[in-house]
């Protein structure tokens, strides 16, 4: 699980150089592009458009980063690199570019993590929960309490502990109606967070048993949530929030993820005709037609790559 996380701002990639452990975190956030980061020294720019990197002229006054996401006023809120509270915030200049942009420290949270869920609320708050480490001495704790970030007021508000008593870094996405699907690292069962009501609700049991400990989830263009099954190779799955219940979604012609990658998976991603392509652990690919409800194979990645926990 040590790999590079990029992430699409306006357009372009946003890099950050590797020196610890990092993972990306699945969820629906407003931008479009917004997505969870984990990474080292946030740096440098690619430009989609000329397939460049430009060097930031302001590097990140903490030295070091760990989870970065897009927030819907254009700012990048960046966790410090390790089992940390603190965060700074990233906001471009009058021009709307982020080479030029300003660093300035936010607000703390009110308990130390590394690894964790978080998502960006449709109101523009920043939702985080759990961490496979926190506490002050960043021990392996896979705690399950959480917190809310309010832009509008830089502070931090504690919610309602996670049902179970561990969380860790499971998936987590934000449904259409704002609540938040969160999965269970050592079972099937699934639990739905409402921020409005600061409550808990468990909800659908995901076929088979299937834990979502390193699993891929993803909003589909239907509300549906896709889940590609890591301990129950071959199979996949979707959660319909009309009902509640978590569906078949038809089984892989490839394999994805084995023992010897340590039951990883790689990104997925939509693609503009409304497929979905599942990156392996291993190398291979799948593609998944929610209208047929099908997988087909893709290509492989080149010279004998994989992705096992990469960012796409």
């Amino acid at each position: 699980m040590f790999n590079r996380l990029i992430n699409f701002i306006s357009g372009n990639l946003w890099h950050g150089s590797r020196t610890c452990q990092v993972r990306q975190k699945y969820g629906r956030n407003p931008h479009p592009f917004a997505v969870a980061i984990e990474a080292i020294e946030p740096r440098r720019l690619l430009s989609a458009t000329t397939g460049t990197w430009t060097q930031l002229t302001n590097a990140d006054p903490s030295g070091g980063a760990g989870t970065m996401l897009l927030l819907s006023d254009g700012t990048i809120v960046v966790q410090g690199a390790g089992t940390t509270f603190s965060w700074t915030k990233l906001a471009p200049d009058n021009k709307a570019t982020y080479i030029n942009g300003t660093w300035s420290s936010i607000a703390p949270m009110k308990t130390a993590r590394l690894y964790f869920g978080s998502n960006v609320l449709p109101n523009g708050n920043l939702f985080v929960v759990g961490g496979e480490y926190s506490g002050s001495t960043g021990q392996k704790t896979l705690t399950n309490s959480g917190e809310i970030y309010n832009p509008s007021t830089n502070s931090w508000t504690s919610i309602a502990p996670f049902p179970l008593s561990t969380f860790g870094d499971d998936p987590t996405v934000v449904l259409s109606n704002g609540n938040i699907l969160c999965g269970d690292i050592f079972s099937g069962t699934t639990y739905l967070y409402n921020p409005a009501s600061n409550s808990w609700n468990q909800t659908g049991t995901k076929l088979r048993n299937d834990r979502s400990d390193e699993e891929t989830w993803s909003l589909l263009p239907d509300g549906s949530v896709l889940s590609v099954d890591i301990f129950n190779p071959g199979h996949a799955q979707r959660y319909l929030p009309s009902t509640g219940q978590w569906v078949d979604a038809g089984n892989e012609t490839v394999t994805l993820t084995d023992t010897n990658h340590g039951y990883e998976m790689g990104p997925g991603t939509l693609l503009p005709d409304g497929r979905y392509l599942q990156i392996g652990a291993n190398g291979n690919t799948a593609i998944y037609s929610p209208t047929t409800n099908n997988w087909s194979a893709g290509p492989t990645l080149p010279a004998g790559m994989g992705a096992d926990d990469a960012p796409g």
